[in-house]
């Protein structure tokens, strides 16, 4: 983890059926052993983070959010903020499209990961050290054209 406030990855979509019939082609080169993209001949941007469109979900989220779990679990506050356009991949990244039933677990997102971790390095505390006692409060959020959405009450 590094030592900035603010880390920023970019995981490059998949092309999709209707890209790919129409013979699409990624928009952008990732520069090998480099958090870094190139668009066009001129323009690069760097990252903290470069994930290619073949990532696994898994290494996504070891190498972006566990760590925030474990700062979590020591008292800090943290945040994960995913942005794009519709269509870019947010939901699947971070794993909310998913109705829980017969989910493979290689398709799990960010959010049910941190979830399954958070609690269970918590539970694993409290084993080691009874007398432990923690509270867990979260927020779900979604901004969609300019209206803040609840996701855990929905109304």
């Amino acid at each position: 983890m590094t030592s900035t406030s603010v880390r920023v990855a970019l995981r490059v979509r998949p092309l999709n059926s209707k890209e790919t019939l129409q013979n699409c082609s990624e928009c952008l080169t990732i520069i090998p052993d480099a958090p870094q993209i190139l668009m066009g001949t001129d323009k690069s941007f760097t990252f903290d983070y470069v994930f290619p469109s073949e990532t696994e979900q898994e290494e996504v989220f070891h190498d972006c959010a566990s760590p925030l779990i474990d700062k979590l679990i020591e008292g800090y506050n943290v945040t994960i903020l995913a942005y794009g356009q519709t269509g870019s991949g947010k939901t699947y990244s971070m794993g909310t499209a998913l109705d829980g039933a017969n989910i493979p677990p290689e398709h799990l997102g960010i959010v049910p990961r941190a979830i399954t971790k958070l609690f269970a390095d918590l539970c694993e505390r409290k084993e080691k050290n009874p007398s432990y006692e923690y509270e867990v409060y979260v927020s779900f959020l979604e901004l969609y054209n300019e209206d803040l959405i609840d996701l855990l009450n929905p109304q």
